[in-house]
């Protein structure tokens, strides 16, 4: 892959990750962000849906601020699989972070 599209898609990410991080600060009480345990989320990226888990540990009160971990699997790979291997969840909840 070419400098250039690495940067553009490297954008692209950030970006994803600014508006997914700016949704989960003004997560409240009704908002399923909020509540405690594992929520699948999709995002359009240039027309395509992408996919992603949110894991909120039990111990969150809202509203709180934490920590935020950003994982990402290899090609191939899924959020739900990548979270199972991986024990990021456990993790999160006992030390967290979403």
């Amino acid at each position: 892959m070419s400098k250039p599209v690495v940067q553009a898609l490297l954008v692209k990410f950030l970006a994803c990750c600014s508006i997914f991080a700016l949704s989960l600060q003004g997560a409240h009480s009704e908002d399923m962000h909020a509540r405690p345990g594992s929520h699948a989320r999709t995002i359009d990226v240039n027309g395509m849906q992408r996919t992603y888990i949110v894991h909120v540990p039990a111990s969150t009160r809202p509203p709180s601020r934490m920590p935020v971990v950003i994982m990402l699997h290899g090609g191939g790979g899924t959020a739900k699989a990548a979270m199972w291997e991986t024990g990021w969840a456990i993790k999160a909840d006992r030390e967290g972070f979403l």
